[in-house]
């Protein structure tokens, strides 16, 4: 292992190119974690499980950089350092210019097969520019900054804090994914050659470094426990809190990254200058505190308080945890081990909530189970600190016990049947109401479905009321028509089926259609032929000759939104496709986050056709629930419910493709009509 001298060392390279070299990578580090999740979303489904799996990959990719930069300064010499380094180098220039392969699905697993996906995409430039934060700061430790070499970490994560900023307020709204991937292997590919120069740099480098041996004391086994345990709780918390906003709101980009700056703004602070213990400890009884309110005043939307809870109460937990880790650096000398160690548990964190807890819990409980970690840590801390903050931490840890019982205890309100898979946790649950037993299938805060259990069994309720979009799109209805359907969920617009009709529904969920057909009668008793398309719906579409639907439903919803790649050109031309000439599209846009309204007469309008808007606002008394559909179709065919006047045609940012979308326009909307 090269030795590290905090004194006498050959001159080290100029820090600004250092700070650039480290802020460059970190910047295209997580600049492609937003942008290659986004590009394969219509691939694999377009959930929230999709960028939890993506999460995975991340903190794997870096656990193996920061493990090839451990193993590169044990044990190579400083110049033999660099010459490895530079050949790395040269093979990502050459790998990111060959031609990108397409999603896979071979394993059969979705998981596994984004897993694969994002290796062939990305893996070899990611595991580069995963190992430039850990090995630049050990080589400017060892040509003479010592200790100082760790300020090189802030600027890493401020760079990776400047990349989540700049995707969705910057370059998503007015680049493509086609375009911005081609600027990221631009940026990588000088990134490289940056690297290739400092290593270079390090070929006279002796062999051996005297070393400074007053601070070169190895860490214990007690405290590379911490590190693991601390990191592990962080990363754990990142995606637990990530999961449960997308869940509950929408998996949109902006919930996948604020939680993630959020995590990278802890580390920012916590290395740029130490926290005291006690501020430490303070931020992780506020960040308890405020988890807990956040999960028992539990968000529907991206505007209620509790998504700030929530989001606040991570930054505190998070701050906590790296301040500790701050705290505890090592020595320069064993710097990469320490952050091997770090991204060791931030993988293990990501593993356990998007691997493990799917089969260890029927529901989405993980959430609880990491808060009463992050309490009970915070417990242990206090056992020196006196009774009075003993008693806080006690009464912290009670709290988020009440909390977590909380979330299990929602879970099992009303429970009849529950599964959990790759595309989160269905449950269905009886809710009784003075007029009767209403049966529904819920994922998250998002009702899939309800059926009345009495003699209304056979009527569809819910979205479905006789004043819904649905019901209007079904008065286009001719005899023996052909309908087809993206979502299945309790089966409830089987209802409408009459004797000669053929209901096609296309779900993604295996679950939801073991759910409607067990627990729901609605596909039982329809009067017309039902068939159900496992898979999703685009890639099942594509592969399918053209269908002539009568009628075709868009009612799928991830959260709060349908996703966004079924929502742009490349998809409503391929419905189009299946439809005859004069059928009618019907798309359920109801959100409580996004008004979708102008992306769909947009894109209507580039196929080709009209669209309107048909809201409800449904009849609580009788099980309807406030809707908003739109239909689009051949003007001629829609002319009897059309407005006297059409509006003007809605801007070209709203014509969203399967290379440039983003939601940050519909959520101004939004936030504007509130």
């Amino acid at each position: 292992m090269a030795t590290i001298s905090l004194s006498k060392a050959p001159p080290a390279p100029a820090a600004g190119l250092l700070v650039t070299a480290v802020a460059a990578g970190a910047f295209c580090l997580f600049l492609i974690q937003p942008l290659i999740a986004k590009l394969l979303l219509p691939s694999f489904g377009g959930g929230a499980e999709v960028w939890a799996v993506c999460l995975v990959f991340f903190q794997t990719l870096l656990l193996g950089g920061y493990l090839y930069a451990d193993v590169l300064s044990r044990r190579l010499p400083l110049h033999s350092q660099g010459r490895v380094h530079v050949a790395l180098a040269a093979i990502v220039i050459f790998a990111l210019w060959l031609p990108a392969p397409d999603p896979s699905h071979a394993a059969g697993s979705p998981a596994i097969d984004l897993l694969l996906s994002l290796s062939r995409l990305i893996g070899l430039p990611y595991l580069m520019l995963a190992s430039a934060s850990p090995l630049l700061q050990y080589w400017h430790a060892a040509l003479g900054a010592g200790r100082a070499a760790y300020r090189l970490y802030s600027w890493s994560n401020l760079a990776c804090i400047a990349a989540l900023l700049a995707y969705p307020l910057l370059i998503e709204p007015w680049f493509s994914l086609r375009h911005t991937l081609t600027a990221w292997r631009a940026a990588v590919t000088a990134c490289a050659l940056l690297f290739a120069l400092l290593a270079w740099n390090l070929r006279d480098h002796p062999s051996d470094v005297p070393e400074d041996a007053p601070d070169a004391a190895p860490p214990g086994r007690r405290g590379i426990y911490g590190w693991l345990w601390l990191s592990f709780l962080g990363s754990a918390l990142l995606l637990t809190v990530t999961n449960h906003l997308c869940r509950q709101v929408a998996p949109f980009p902006f919930l996948w990254s604020a939680p993630l700056l959020i995590y990278l703004l802890t580390f920012v602070i916590a290395f740029a200058r130490d926290l005291s213990p006690d501020i430490s400890f303070l931020s992780g009884l506020a960040g308890v505190t405020l988890l807990c309110a956040g999960i028992w005043y539990s968000p529907h939307d991206l505007f209620h308080p509790g998504a700030p809870m929530l989001a606040a109460g991570l930054f505190f937990l998070c701050l906590f945890c790296h301040s500790k880790l701050a705290r505890q650096r090592p020595s320069p000398r064993f710097m990469t081990s320490y952050y091997f160690i770090l991204a060791f548990g931030g993988a293990l964190g990501s593993v356990f909530v998007a691997f493990l807890a799917p089969h260890l819990f029927k529901g989405e409980f993980e959430l609880g189970a990491v808060l009463l970690g992050a309490a009970a840590t915070l417990l242990a801390a206090s056992l020196t600190r006196g009774r009075i903050l003993t008693f806080t931490a006690a009464t912290s840890l009670a709290a988020s016990g009440a909390a977590a019982l909380a979330i299990v205890s929602a879970h099992h309100n009303g429970l009849i049947a529950s599964a959990r898979g790759f595309y989160g946790s269905i449950r269905v649950a009886d809710r009784h109401e003075p007029q009767g037993t209403l049966r529904l299938m819920l994922h998250g805060a998002t009702i899939h479905g309800s059926q009345w259990l009495d003699s209304r069994a056979d009527d569809p309720s819910s979205y479905y009321g006789p004043a819904s979009g649905a019901a209007r799109a079904f008065a286009f209805r001719p005899a023996n028509a052909k309908v087809g359907i993206i979502g299945l969920g309790a089966g409830a617009m089987t209802a409408w089926s009459r004797k000669g009709d053929i209901f096609r529904f296309y779900e993604i969920d295996p679950w939801v259609v073991s759910l409607a057909s067990d627990q729901f009668t609605y596909m039982k008793h329809a009067a017309g032929q039902v068939e159900v398309v496992l898979g999703d719906a685009r890639l099942s579409l594509e592969s399918e000759p053209p269908q002539q639907f009568d009628l075709f439903f868009v009612d799928a919803f991830s959260g709060d939104s349908i996703p966004v790649h079924l929502l742009t050109r490349e998809a409503f031309l391929l419905y189009k496709r299946h439809m005859k000439p004069d059928g009618i599209l019907a798309i359920h846009v109801s959100s409580r986050s996004l008004d979708l309204t102008a992306v769909v007469r947009a894109v209507a309008t580039h196929a080709g056709w009209t669209a309107i808007a048909v809201p409800d606002r449904g009849e609580a008394l009788k099980g309807y629930t406030p809707s908003l559909w739109m239909l689009a179709g051949p003007r001629e065919r829609l002319a009897p419910i059309l407005p006297p006047t059409s509006p003007p045609p809605p801007p070209e940012r709203f014509d969203w493709s399967d290379d440039q979308s983003s939601l940050l326009h519909v959520l101004r909307h939004a936030s504007r009509r509130r």
